[in-house]
Formats: structure tokens, sequence, C-alpha cells
């Protein structure tokens, strides 16, 4: 199971942090950060140029907003087809010791 966290700041930074899970072992963790912006309204671009808190790419990635509510937003990644769901959480959010395993 993995789970990410994700801030995007108004000045049209971002930074997030995934970790996987094997039931209550993170057996990873990756920082990411860069700049994003909106193409247009239902559009977003993410340019990804730090990895681990080293330069890197730059990496592009596009994403379409299918549904975006007060608590909850799905997006698709156009290069894929891979749908994602995220939940907006408060700014005390920290990461569960325990995730579930498919």
């Amino acid at each position: 199971m993995s789970a990410f966290i994700s801030h995007e700041a108004p000045d049209g930074t971002f930074n997030i942090e995934f970790r996987v899970y094997s039931g209550c072992t993170v057996t990873r963790v990756q920082y990411e950060g860069g700049h994003w912006m909106m193409l247009d309204a239902k559009t977003e671009r993410i340019i990804t140029t730090r990895v681990n808190w080293s330069l890197a790419g730059p990496w592009t990635d596009d994403y379409r907003f299918l549904e975006l509510t007060d608590q909850e937003t799905r997006y698709v990644h156009l290069a894929t087809g891979v749908v994602y769901t995220a939940k907006r959480v408060d700014q005390f959010f920290r990461f569960p010791s325990c995730l579930p395993t498919s």
C-alpha cells in the first residue's frame, strides 16, 4: 500500500512525500519537489526538479481533474491513464504507523 502527502504553494512550487508500506513497515520513502501550473481550467502540469533533496530531471507530468470537491480530488495522469484519488487533510496530518495491505 502506498500513500503520499503533497503541498502546492500559491507561488507555484510543490513538495510531495511518498511512502510505501508493507503492513506496519515503511519500505520506501521518496521526496519530490518542483513547480506546478494550470494549463487550463482542468489540466495541471507538474514539473519535478528535485528528488530526495537533489537536483533531478526535470520531468513533466500532466494531469486532468475529473472531480474536485472540498474533501477529495480525482484526477488522471494523461500519459498513462492512471486515475488517482487524493483526500484533503489538515495542516497537522501525520502518516499513520500502519496501512492495510491489499
